[in-house]
């Protein structure tokens, strides 16, 4: 299941396979009467095609699973600006297409963390960009059981930022993850191949 959880000042966002958002655009924003702004963002996507599409039985397992969360933001000044932005678009193809079981384990993980947030002084803007794209094609096309297990796990730490100063533009682009699982069987046998993509940064 896909469910959401929001604490304020500290955001946490729970995500698993059925969305449910209670915010409209998926979007936070907050202003004070020092014209601070923070805005933070997030986009999932999540398509799970785990079938079985000839003689046998359906025993896939295929899970998303999308968390992100960010500590306290503290704005000490004015005119002071913070975009944070997380995006995540994740597929699963594990299918079964003959005669034969649909064993497939398919699992898309993407961890986000951002830590403490503090700015001091006016005019500085803050922008947080990080983009996870994950892909299992994992199917089994002819006679025989579909054993495969493909993982994919993505995990991006941001550690406390801070900004201090006038007139500062911070932009802390993380260069987008995109993994895939390849791995189909296309002749008569059991698909029991094993596929995974590990990715764990940490910022500094």
């Amino acid at each position: 299941m896909i469910a959401k959880v929001i604490l304020i000042p500290s955001i946490l966002f729970l995500i698993g396979i059925i969305f449910n958002s209670t915010i409209a655009g998926n979007a936070f924003a907050a202003i004070d009467p020092f014209n601070n702004t923070i805005n933070l963002g997030i986009d999932s996507k999540h398509k799970n095609n785990c079938d079985e599409n000839g003689t046998g039985a359906n025993n896939a397992f295929c899970q998303d699973i999308t968390g992100t969360t960010t500590g306290s933001i503290n704005m000490h000044g004015e005119n002071n600006k913070l975009s944070a932005d997380f995006n995540t678009n994740q597929i699963q193809e594990c299918d079964e297409s003959d005669d034969g079981d649909n064993n497939a384990v398919c699992s898309n993980s993407s961890i986000n963390s951002l830590d403490s947030i503090d700015v001091f002084g006016k005019n500085n803007k803050v922008n947080v960009d990080v983009e996870t794209k994950q892909t299992n094609d994992c199917n089994e096309r002819r006679i025989g059981d579909n054993n495969s297990v493909c993982i994919n796990d993505s995990q991006n730490i941001i550690t406390n930022l801070a900004v201090t100063g006038d007139n500062n533009d911070f932009n802390l682009g993380i260069s987008p993850t995109e993994q895939s699982n390849h791995c189909d069987d296309n002749s008569d046998g059991d698909n029991i191949s094993k596929c995974s993509n590990i990715s764990h940064l940490i910022v500094p």
